[in-house]
């Protein structure tokens, strides 16, 4: 008897193609149910392996236990192992120390079909932000299918030994118990992980399944009438399609919908028969094509797409065509190349089967205690450090080393010479300028508070004296100077703050009166983080330019909106002589702010540069104050 039933490759075709429209972040709430497409995959994998064992049973007396572990060891583990040896090699080169250690840790539980019992623990909020980087975390679904594998053959021969009869009341059973648990939280509006992830919370859809086996195999038709057949196919279809596609705009509670898309399903697999419309839409030859090769698209999906996020390759629709089609290649080169191969009993012995999968096994794991033994590797990235108080150190570091600049060369006429007022965040224009100092030398003038207002102005009466303290700074004799740059907090380009502009005014005059008549240089708002720039690539997982598009959610202000504070300081600053450097456009770009370049953090906190934030800035700001330098020699 031919067993295959192609219209169930259609469905698994919608499946994947609802879990790929979910995982592809399309900023709309119409395909906030995709993710549910496995809940399909599960009712399926009920079904066709309830069915294979039933008939086997119920034709030979028992089941070959070895057969059978030995067809679904194919199906599953060579494709999975690859899986784990492809991502701990590719994401060596990207993920930052504590992922490249969750990374190694989710191989280890996805090759011992543990993987959804480490995510509940790890991670256990599917659909948030953070899920899409971590690129084993799809492999929760094949555990839970290989745990169902393992543990229904058992079931089953217990049954046929016991009371077969009864097989179909105690998967009936099954299942009304777990629909009552997955309608609990509808009743007592609570929500868990467990039922999400967890095995016997998701037993009932691998019975729903069974149950269709078990009526298919015992020929009892539930829908004798053809048009309550007719009806029942059309509209678990379009149930199915509704639930899967249109998300919250049918159904936005979790529980329901997934209750709603295991019952379609189900109607779908006891409905269908050849010659029905809905079959034979089901059986169009691209949608069974992408079925057929849904295991291999749903396997390579989530680490592809995770790539091209870190890569700043999954922005713009024509992108994200572009990486779904490479997947789609990448699949079906899988699957006829590596699930096909070893599914063929023919080719390759099961001897030569256990033996490859032995190696990958024992060199997938190596690869994972290597990583977690050596801390994930943090000599990888260099001057990034892995951990807080490295972090603290580093920039303690920087400032220390940074605090100090060489004598001016009052003989060398080709170099731009520059004072930079203010405090530390005047001090990463210093070391910026420092960097370029084959074209510009600089002195650093800085002993400020950060509770001070425009440098001079205190910010409460318990800082006035140190404060104070710095105003002899605008005094000094700065003739032989080329070019002075004023660099505090961003307070004064608060510019309702009028003491505060007054006290900038103010110290240019100090300036002017001390005999300084060359151009004068505000420095603009620069980004600030509501989290270190560090805890949020922590967050992305991976050191890469794709972080920088992650980070932006995390700015105090939008490059659009410090634009606009820029431009209101410059119309209160428009002073001859008095010149403001926007460096909000040499940082960011027109929708975000880098916080890393070529794998370097650019900053050390919240708002402070890094070594590498300020060799970033260091040729425009130059560029900028040779600008200046020459406009006002014009004047």
């Amino acid at each position: 008897m031919n067993n295959y039933r192609s219209e169930l490759d259609g469905i698994r075709g919608i499946s994947i193609i609802a879990v790929l429209f979910y995982h592809l972040d399309l900023n709309t709430f119409h395909f906030s149910n995709g993710y549910l497409g496995v809940d399909v995959f599960l009712v399926l994998s009920g079904y066709l392996i309830s069915r294979n064992i039933i008939r086997e049973l119920r034709d030979n007396g028992k089941l070959n236990l070895s057969t059978f572990f030995e067809k679904r060891t194919r199906r599953i583990l060579p494709l999975l192992v690859t899986l784990t040896l492809f991502c701990q090699i590719l994401f060596y080169f990207y993920l930052l120390p504590d992922q490249l250690i969750d990374l190694a840790k989710s191989s280890l539980a996805a090759l011992t079909l543990t993987s959804n019992f480490y995510w509940v623990n790890e991670f256990s909020e599917y659909s948030a932000v953070g899920a899409s980087f971590r690129p084993l975390l799809h492999t929760w679904s094949l555990s839970l299918e290989e745990q169902f594998y393992i543990t229904a053959p058992f079931f089953y021969i217990l049954a046929f030994k016991r009371e077969k009869s009864s097989l179909l009341k105690v998967l009936i059973l099954i299942t009304i118990a777990g629909v009552s648990t997955n309608t609990l939280p509808l009743i007592f509006s609570w929500g868990g992980d467990l039922d999400f992830y967890l095995y016997p919370f998701r037993i009932w859809q691998f019975a729903i399944g069974a149950i269709a086996a078990y009526l298919e195999c015992t020929k009892k038709d539930l829908l004798l009438n053809l048009k309550a057949r007719l009806a029942a196919t059309l509209t678990s279809l379009l149930i199915l399609l509704a639930t899967l596609f249109l998300g919250r705009l049918f159904l936005e509670n979790e529980h329901l919908a997934r209750l709603t898309v295991t019952l379609s399903s189900f109607l779908l697999i006891i409905a269908s028969r050849e010659g029905m419309l809905v079959t034979s839409l089901l059986k169009v030859k691209p949608l069974t094509y992408i079925g057929l090769f849904s295991y291999s698209i749903y396997v390579w999906h989530y680490p592809l797409f995770f790539l091209a996020r870190i890569k700043e390759f999954f922005t713009t629709p024509s992108q994200k065509i572009v990486v779904v089609a490479i997947t789609l290649l990448i699949a079906t080169v899988s699957y006829f190349c590596l699930e096909n191969v070893f599914r063929n009993r023919e080719k390759i012995k099961k001897s030569t089967i256990y033996m490859s999968l032995a190696f990958g096994f024992i060199v997938s794991i190596a690869l994972s205690m290597f990583i977690i033994i050596n801390r994930g590797y943090p000599e990888r990235f260099g001057q990034f450090h892995y951990t807080i108080d490295q972090m603290h150190n580093d920039q303690q570091r920087y400032w220390d080393e940074n605090s100090y600049f060489t004598d001016i060369d009052w003989e060398d006429q080709k170099r731009l010479k520059v004072v930079v007022i203010g405090n530390s965040y005047a001090l990463d224009i210093a070391t910026a300028i420092k960097h370029e100092d084959h074209r510009a030398q600089v002195l650093f003038e800085g002993k400020t508070e950060h509770h001070c207002i425009s440098i001079t102005l205190p910010g409460s009466n318990e800082q006035a004296d140190k404060c104070l303290d710095n105003i002899p700074l605008f005094k000094k004799d700065y003739k032989e100077y080329d070019v002075i740059v004023i660099t505090d907090n961003h307070s004064f380009l608060d510019i309702g703050n009028t003491q505060a502009v007054d006290e900038i005014l103010k110290n240019v005059s100090y300036l002017r009166t001390s005999g300084f008549q060359g151009p004068i240089v505000l420095v603009g708002f620069r980004p600030e983080w509501d989290k270190t720039p560090f805890e949020i690539a922590l967050n992305y997982g991976a050191l890469d330019e794709g972080v920088n598009i992650f980070a932006t959610s995390f700015l105090t202000y939008s490059p659009e909106q410090i634009r606009e504070l820029d431009e209101n300081a410059k119309k209160v600053y428009n002073i001859e002589g008095l010149f403001y450097f926007e460096l909000v456009d040499t940082i960011c770009k027109i929708d975000h702010c880098p916080i890393i370049k070529d794998q370097k953090l650019l900053y050390s906190d919240s708002y402070h540069f890094s070594l590498a934030g300020a060799h970033y800035i260091s040729k425009d700001l130059v560029d900028y104050l040779f600008k200046v330098a020459e406009q006002h020699k014009k004047n």
